[in-house]
């Protein structure tokens, strides 16, 4: 086996490596990201349940009191509503935001698998220019 084969073998062994570890790693990223959203969604859940509670707890002294038509009653269930509405949407934004990072990372994972490819490219290129060159000057 010439130093040209060696060279190749040699150079998909480790594009094969880096290739099965960026899926490996795309399979983790996703993995992860899932358990993310799960997560996210758990707390939106969470949020939309204690703020129905406090709202509840509003409406039902404003009426034990007689005051469900008052301003501080009607002001109290809407600022919790708007605590609400602004809370998940800080969620939905962080949410988007961490989408946007999981799909850079699989990009980068993607390039660095080109990469890797270039680099075995020209090994192979340098490989046979040397072997070129050694032929050139026996003969």
């Amino acid at each position: 086996m010439g130093l040209r084969e060696i060279a190749v073998v040699l150079a998909v062994i480790g594009t094969t490596t880096g290739v099965v570890t960026a899926v490996s790693a795309g399979k983790q990223s996703r993995k992860q990201r899932q358990l993310e959203r799960l997560r996210e969604r758990r707390q939106a859940i969470q949020r939309i349940r204690e703020a129905r509670i406090k709202r509840a707890q509003i409406e039902n002294i404003a009426a034990t009191t007689g005051t469900q038509e008052s301003s501080s009653a009607i002001g109290g269930a809407g600022s919790v509503s708007s605590q609400l509405s602004g809370a998940v949407s800080f969620l939905d934004t962080a949410s988007s935001i961490n989408d946007s990072i999981a799909r850079l990372r699989g990009f980068e994972s993607l390039v660095k698998g080109i990469g890797s490819l270039a680099t075995v490219g020209s090994g192979i290129s340098i490989v046979a220019a040397k072997n070129r060159a050694v032929k050139a000057a026996v003969n």
